[in-house]
């Protein structure tokens, strides 16, 4: 029994040793010993017991030089994604601001602009009653209140023909009954075709009504 086991035993060894045989060698660039360090003298160096070939050393070499062209190149996109992610970020802020701030502007200036309307439709309300209440007192024979209403609305508005009409109406007027303002009449008359050539047609009568003053025996 016991010299059957062993040799049971030593068949299954020797063909244990058979089988690795049979295994490819593993291949190592540098095969350590088992204790690595070594005294060289008074220095302790790594010892290798083989070296690497020159070529697998400049295959090596390329390798790591690859991989790290590879990893500047993902750093490189990398970053640049980063830059266009910020600028694509700075734009959209921008023209979200750009679009706040010219719609404020623009609000602004269409208030103000409603603003100058209001402003200037009150002041042609305002010159309207003046002329308005001037005729009035035109034809009440009141040419010192007539007078000063049309101020207040030369005032407002120099330069509109109505109001710098109706007070040569009341010089003239004036002259005519009471004697008095007949050169004011005169001068605002003269104004009136000076500064409005437009108007001839209107300023006819003023003409002939001072030509009759001025004619009429006395």
């Amino acid at each position: 029994m016991t010299f059957g086991g062993f040799g049971s035993v030593a068949s299954m060894m020797k063909t244990m040793k058979e089988n690795k045989q049979m295994l490819p060698k593993k291949r190592s660039l540098f095969n350590k010993k088992h204790t690595p360090f070594q005294k060289t003298g008074d220095r302790t160096a790594l010892h290798f017991k083989n070296t690497a070939t020159k070529k697998e050393l400049q295959q090596l070499e390329l390798q790591l030089t690859q991989q790290n062209a590879k990893n500047n190149v993902r750093i490189i996109l990398i970053a640049i994604a980063l830059v266009l992610i910020g600028c694509s970020w700075g734009y959209w802020r921008y023209t979200i601001n750009l679009k706040k701030e010219t719609a404020y502007l623009t609000a602004q200036q269409q208030l103000r602009e409603i603003a100058a309307k209001e402003k200037q439709q009150e002041l042609l309300n305002q010159y309207a009653f003046f002329v308005n209440d001037a005729k009035k007192r035109l034809l009440n024979h009141e040419y010192s209140n007539a007078e000063f209403q049309l101020k207040k609305a030369r005032e407002l508005f120099p330069q509109k023909f109505e109001a710098n009409y109706i007070l040569a109406q009341v010089f003239l007027y004036q002259c005519k009954s009471t004697g008095e303002a007949c050169n004011r009449a005169a001068n605002q008359l003269r104004i009136l075709k000076d500064e409005y050539p437009e108007h001839d047609s209107d300023l006819e009568q003023l003409n002939a009504e001072m030509a009759f003053v001025y004619n009429a025996p006395e």
